[in-house]
């Protein structure tokens, strides 16, 4: 059995859980596995199932709050399955949680030759990658798991054993994104971001671009899936890739639409209106900050300038437009976040902004540790990872209050510009016709209506600011 911890958003299909099942099928094809995702139900009861011998919990390290409330669970209520416990939550601070949590085993690293291995019946202290407690409570730490060199060589994931009511929560999502499904076209990511854990040591894989294509095709087959929703860090490291994926998009004569994200150095015109003729419809970009220094702090190895260029050309080439912006990062002055408004009026788009948070296994983490924000990593894990959205750390010298009112105004201010960023409409028409009647396919007739007037609502305010705009510019 796999677990999904809650994580307090919408259901997300969790593509680690479908890699890490295909590859236990891969050597054992008769093996029955079950997934409880605990963000679209909570049924606990079915952890106290002693016939299953394994059950893995798949997290990152925001789920800690509830990931320690589950494994306590299965541990108290189940005395045979084995608990194995995965993902960045384990792989940014091994030693850490396996001395913190109760699971049995821990998989630290690319998890699915490590899982094979176990599922095999190997001795555990044979097995690169993974770790676990002696009998006197020592951590143990076996070597390094080594990643895998091509990607091509992994099975695509193993959407039959989710549910028929996952797999549709999954796909049905709200407003631009509806029935999006996600898709990894690479690992991991080069850059050196300071706030980010780079997984997989850093070192980025991509697979073959018909390799992808060959997975989007089943999904379209299989699932009626449209709209593909590219997850990647770090899609597709250059241009010539990115168009090499477009003209095969052509050639093999697909028709689905995607987003992706990319980085803004290498936004490019033609590149966008290549992407958008093969079916691109939404771009995102780590902007992160409008203030140089900001980013030379984060190390992001871009400019102000690279993320006006960027957000400008999304805008002309009328693909909708999606970036996050992260206020509090250690040197944050009332001047940087002011630089942040100039550069969303600049460009006249909107911006998700969030309040920054250390990840461990991140510069910033060791950051705080060397300067005493964090004393007890576990804790701080525990008690800033438990779903409230309140600044934790302000490393800043401004009052936490004023950080957060900033947030809020700059996004109110800013909120305008959502509705005429210069995504086609068309586009969205298409989306929202396909939702309504696949709404209505299901009978749900309160819901239909409750969206179809939210609609016109954001029809008419868009109308309204559009007609106020235009007024503006005759005075």
């Amino acid at each position: 059995m796999f677990i999904y911890p809650e994580h307090g958003r919408r259901p997300s299909f969790p593509c680690a859980i479908g890699y890490l099942s295909a590859a236990i099928l891969q050597v054992e094809p008769a093996a029955k596995i079950d997934v409880v995702d605990l963000n679209i139900e909570q049924n606990k009861e079915k952890f106290e199932d002693e016939s299953y011998d394994y059950i893995f919990v798949s997290a990152i390290s925001a789920h800690f709050y509830s990931v320690e409330r589950v494994i306590q669970y299965v541990k108290e209520h189940n005395r045979r399955s084995v608990v194995i416990l995965g993902g960045i939550i384990v792989t940014s601070m091994p030693k850490k949680i396996i001395a913190a949590l109760n699971a049995d085993l821990f998989v630290v690293g690319e998890g699915e030759i490590t899982v094979q291995e176990l599922i095999m019946g190997l001795d555990k202290t044979k097995i690169n990658g993974l770790g676990y407690k002696d009998q006197s409570g020592q951590v143990i730490i076996n070597p390094t798991r080594n990643i895998i060199k091509s990607l091509d060589t992994i099975s695509f994931p193993a959407w039959h054993v989710f549910r028929p009511e996952y797999i549709a929560a999954y796909r049905e999502a709200d407003g631009l994104w509806d029935y999006n499904f996600p898709v990894l076209a690479s690992r991991g990511c080069p850059m050196r971001c300071n706030f980010c854990f780079r997984n997989f040591n850093g070192t980025y894989r991509s697979r073959g671009v018909d390799n992808v294509l060959d997975e989007i095709e089943l999904l379209m087959k299989q699932h009626k899936i449209g709209v593909i929703n590219f997850i990647d860090e770090y899609f597709f490291a250059n241009k010539k890739r990115i168009l090499e994926f477009c003209q095969r998009i052509h050639n093999r004569k697909m028709k689905f639409m995607w987003s992706c994200m990319i980085r803004v150095d290498l936004a490019d015109s033609d590149m966008f209106s290549t992407m958008k003729a093969a079916g691109c419809y939404a771009v995102q970009i780590g902007a992160e900050h409008g203030s140089q220094k900001m980013l030379d702090a984060m190390n992001k190895k871009s400019t102000v300038e690279d993320n006006i260029r960027c957000m400008k050309l999304i805008r002309e080439s009328k693909m909708y437009f999606g970036t996050g912006i992260i206020l509090g990062y250690p040197g944050e002055t009332p001047e940087t976040i002011r630089e942040v408004d100039a550069m969303l009026h600049t460009t006249g788009l909107t911006a998700g902004i969030f309040l920054i948070q250390a990840c461990p296994g991140t510069p910033l983490w060791v950051y705080a540790i060397d300067n005493g924000y964090i004393t007890d990593e576990i804790s701080y894990l525990r008690d800033s990872f438990n779903g409230d959205k309140e600044l934790k750390t302000n490393f800043t010298n401004m009052p936490t209050e004023y950080i957060i009112s900033e947030l809020n105004r700059i996004t109110d201010e800013t909120s305008k510009y959502t509705l005429n960023s210069g995504f086609d409409f068309r586009t969205k028409a298409y989306l929202q016709i396909g939702f309504y009647l696949r709404v209505l396919g299901r009978g749900d007739f309160v819901y239909l209506a409750k969206r179809m007037l939210r609609d016109i609502r954001i029809i008419t305010h868009m109308k309204r600011d559009t007609s106020s705009e235009k007024m503006t510019n005759k005075r």
